[in-house]
């Protein structure tokens, strides 16, 4: 009995916590992203005069500063 709890301690407990502190911390002290909007209206442009259709799924990210 006392195996199988430390054996489900290793498998689920101890890897949730690693998922969680992992979450919280994305590195970026003090800077945020948001969409970089001059980047994705260049592509939109480019794309427009091609006559080609530009779906974002993920769109480009930039890092700024927080204030």
């Amino acid at each position: 009995m006392k195996k199988r709890i430390i054996s489900l301690l290793f498998v689920v407990f101890i890897p949730s916590l690693l998922t969680i502190s992992g979450c919280t911390s994305n590195g970026y002290i003090g800077r945020t992203q948001v969409a970089d909007l001059n980047y994705m209206n260049k592509v939109n442009k480019a794309a427009h005069q091609s006559q080609t259709k530009v779906i974002w799924i993920n769109p480009p990210q930039k890092k700024i500063n927080r204030e």
